[in-house]
């Protein structure tokens, strides 16, 4: 561990922006779960932040663009923020020999977790014609802990094409964090829907046997054909 350079001001920012990133990464989460359970129909009722036609959660899971690869946006940006959350807490408790360079990524990663909010946000209003409030409440600590981020930057001589570049050499670790984006998500949405999907249909199954037997027998002997043979020519 590496004594960190930080202000106390600058820390008490990153701590405001963890807390934020934290948020997110539970809204994500409810959003995920509230995507299975809309594609499984294991919804019960009314979901928690279904307001009226504008404001409709289902209404924005259920359209198209609330995954990609088959796989819910939420997961994505559950797994991101927890990446953000990760180099925050690196940042602040001095793991890393490079503060400057720490710092830089996680604003890049932070600004590309804002830059989505903003996409998401322009496809409710222009193709969806619906929003969902618990989104609108990731657009929102997307934007406050990139700001947060932004301020508690440490002044340094390098460009960001150095910063690029270091990526790949001696600030490589980034790649393993962003590689871990990805891997974490699939991971869990096929563990996740194997789980859930062999459940319900178990379920399903019993469900069905259950109702063949509560249904009342017919005695197909005593009916009348619909149908009968004519005369032979």
């Amino acid at each position: 561990m590496f004594e960190s350079r930080l202000t106390h001001g600058e820390v008490m920012k990153l701590k405001a922006a963890l807390l934020s990133v934290s948020v997110a990464i539970g809204l994500h989460i409810y959003l995920a779960l509230h995507y299975y359970q809309l594609n499984f129909g294991l919804l019960t009722g009314e979901s928690l932040c279904n307001v009226n036609d504008l404001f409709n959660c289902d209404t924005v899971t259920a359209s198209s663009f609330s995954a990609v690869f088959g796989i819910p946006i939420a997961l994505w940006g559950a797994a991101t923020n927890a990446v953000l959350a990760i180099l925050i807490m690196g940042w602040i408790l001095g793991w890393t020999s490079d503060p400057a360079r720490q710092g830089r990524y996680t604003l890049w990663l932070s600004g590309l977790v804002a830059a989505t909010s903003v996409v998401m946000g322009s496809i409710s209003t222009f193709f969806i014609g619906s929003f969902c409030l618990f989104c609108m409440g990731t657009y929102l600590t997307s934007f406050i802990a990139f700001a947060l981020i932004y301020k508690s930057q440490e002044a340094d001589s390098r460009t960001s094409r150095q910063y690029f570049t270091e990526a790949f050499s001696s600030g490589k670790s980034i790649l393993y964090f962003l590689i871990a984006i990805p891997a974490v998500t699939v991971f869990f949405h096929y563990s996740y829907t194997s789980k859930v999907g062999a459940s319900e249909m178990g379920k399903a199954a019993r469900l069905s046997v259950a109702d063949w037997k509560a249904a009342p027998t017919v005695d197909l002997s005593s009916a009348q054909p619909s149908f009968t043979l004519g005369p032979d020519n």
